[in-house]
């Protein structure tokens, strides 16, 4: 016998979902939009606002009595409460049969800046690595990390460097995303693949780098920045490994900028936020032919 229950679509964040169930669950508001209904020939209607949080992968519907509470906590400009601390609760409501059920509220003041996001349980966090890259960063802990059934640290190295070609296009496409190298490093190391950043500067890199780090960061971090003369920039990084020169080069001044193409993975980057303990290890997802997003290493733009 197949229980109805398992044919049930999960749209949005309910109060079953909280860890909590008896106190304030801390929230940090990461976006707010309308949830936008595609009709026939293409045409779009808005329909209820939606309300998402950083780390969890059901946003929180918007009716009336929630905006008036969100305005006179954040004011009219919704945009000021993005990135700010939001507390939710459940609160038991008696149905007309006499039974509770408890309900979704939005606490009417707003947590202390010291207060720690709840925790966010597997189930319900984010499948996306940018958005849960996006709220590690903001102290949101997830309860349990669901690992693939090949771990990302049985990557084996070539044994062959990347190269100073393949490593100028790499640090192209990461300053694109408004990264460094250590950054880079940092979540290699996090997620078992120190071996293949143990070298002194980029081109000495195992070349086994190139597909994880592309399908498990770098595809899915947005672009922040163009850089107009790819090819310039490239030579810049080329130039200044094989000078020992400090490091990147600002592409419209030239300027040389910080150390931050040379790290080894055993010394500490400076730009790179130090490892929480209590932050599971992220995971570089592992896509094969046919899944969505994957590319092949053929493809692989560096």
């Amino acid at each position: 016998m197949t229980a109805w229950e398992t044919f049930r679509t999960k749209y949005a964040l309910e109060a079953e979902d909280l860890p909590d169930q008896r106190g304030i669950n801390v929230v940090v508001i990461e976006a707010v939009d309308n949830d936008v209904w595609e009709g026939p020939g293409g045409s779009s209607r808005a329909r209820r606002g939606r309300l998402w949080f950083a780390g969890w992968n059901y946003p929180l519907p918007l009716n009336n009595a929630r905006v008036d509470i969100l305005r006179q906590l954040f004011g009219n400009d919704s945009n000021a409460a993005i990135g700010r601390k939001l507390g939710l609760e459940v609160v038991p409501v008696r149905e007309y049969d006499g039974s509770y059920k408890g309900m979704l509220y939005i606490a009417s003041e707003l947590p202390g800046d010291h207060e720690v996001p709840a925790r966010v349980p597997a189930r319900w966090a984010t499948r996306s690595n940018q958005r849960l890259e996006a709220a590690l960063k903001q102290g949101v802990i997830i309860e349990r990390m669901v690992t693939p059934a090949k771990a990302p640290a049985k990557v084996v190295g070539t044994g062959v460097p990347l190269g100073e070609e393949a490593a100028a296009k790499m640090m192209c496409l990461i300053q694109e995303r408004s990264r460094d190298w250590g950054f880079v490093v940092g979540h290699l190391s996090r997620a078992g693949l120190s071996d293949l950043v143990d070298a002194e500067c980029p081109p000495g890199c195992d070349a086994a780098i190139r597909e994880p780090l592309w399908t498990g960061l770098l595809c899915h971090l947005p672009i922040t920045s163009r850089i107009e003369d790819r090819d310039a920039l490239a030579r810049k990084y080329i130039a200044g490994w094989a000078s020992r020169a400090p490091g990147p080069v600002e592409p419209a001044t030239g300027e040389v900028l910080a150390d931050l193409t040379r790290v080894p993975h055993s010394a500490s980057a400076p730009s790179s936020p130090p490892a929480t303990p209590a932050t599971p290890a992220p995971t570089v997802r592992e896509l094969k032919p046919g899944d969505e997003g994957y590319i092949a290493p053929e493809d692989i733009p560096f």
